[in-house]
């Protein structure tokens, strides 16, 4: 029998808000939302705190809901987390009260823990993220819609390529819901000067520079990463996250369309990467991969500062 205990995780915060409260929306009344709803925080209360709430019968809705944000005992192997993870698996699984609600949110869960497994069986499970830019581009159409904005294909992929996550992007598109009128079809152009980018999207942009051969502005890219505190890690990574698409495109040839579909990336992205593939042989693609493999091997065994070895590796690309 499915008992009403959530769990609700992943990397698309602002996804798992949304369903909270579409929860919280079939349980409450609105007029008693502060007394038949309780929230917790799983980083400084117990399973104690939490069994305690579960056990406090609702005064005015159909049901008492408890949230518990960042419940990190569902991935904390440390022995006093353990000891309230397993307390509240008991409970859930002999005593969980019928006139109760618990929704348990967080980023990363650890399946094999015992919380995991009982949620498993007795309640309802659910990963919220963003699996590709297709889908974070279907997203963005369905955001606009629900606005009444009307995006042009490439000005909705812009986007989807130079935001970060869900929270980000839902901040940009309600830049552009104020500051264009409803009926008007929004061009790529015309969002750019809007458009917060993230950290993640100047990496994107030192990528293009390096692709494009402007070492020197690529140099200085790479500085004002490191001034904003960028791990060097990270842009290595991603780095050869690019180097592996464009090989990919390149082997590919002809066939380069089907690749980009399996890769997941939309026309815009693809048409891109294809032009940047361009500039390479395949012969320089695999030895720029191996660059970045000695130089992750270097950084992580400690015979390299990052910032010199990705400055040397800009330098060689």
């Amino acid at each position: 029998m499915n008992k009403n205990i959530f769990l609700l995780y992943g990397s698309e915060g602002l996804l798992i808000e949304e369903a909270v409260e579409k929860i919280k929306k079939k349980y409450l009344n609105s007029s008693s939302d502060e007394i038949d709803f309780i929230k917790f925080d799983g980083e400084e209360n117990n399973g104690s705190d939490i069994i305690n709430a579960c056990l406090v019968v609702p005064f005015m809705s159909k049901k008492r809901v408890v949230l518990v944000k960042n419940a990190s005992f569902l991935s904390d192997f440390r022995s006093n987390k353990k000891i309230e993870e397993e307390k509240l698996a008991n409970f859930l699984e002999e005593d969980f009260p019928e006139y109760a609600c618990l929704i348990l949110t967080c980023e990363k869960v650890d399946k094999r823990k015992k919380l995991y497994r009982t949620i498993e069986k007795i309640g309802f499970i659910k990963e919220y993220k963003i699996n590709n830019q297709k889908e974070k581009i279907q997203w963005i159409k369905k955001r606009a819609m629900f606005y009444n904005k009307n995006l042009d294909e490439t000005a909705v992929a812009y986007l989807a390529y130079y935001t970060g996550d869900l929270y980000q992007t839902e901040n940009e598109i309600k830049k552009i819901v104020f500051s264009f009128d409803e009926n008007k079809v929004i061009k790529t152009e015309e969002i750019e000067e809007i458009i917060s980018k993230n950290d993640e999207t100047n990496i994107f942009e030192l990528i293009d520079c390096i692709m494009e051969n402007k070492k020197n502005l690529a140099l200085s890219k790479l500085t004002e990463l490191f001034k904003k505190g960028e791990k060097g890690i990270l842009v290595l990574h991603m780095i050869s996250k690019h180097l592996i698409n464009l090989f990919c495109i390149k082997i590919a040839g002809e066939e380069g369309e089907k690749i980009g579909e399996k890769l997941g990336l939309h026309p815009f992205v693809f048409k891109k990467l294809k032009n940047q593939a361009n500039n390479f042989s395949i012969e320089r693609l695999k030895y720029a991969l191996h660059l970045c493999e000695q130089l992750d091997f270097e950084i992580k065994k400690g015979k390299i500062n990052d910032k010199m070895g990705l400055e040397i590796l800009v330098s060689k690309l």
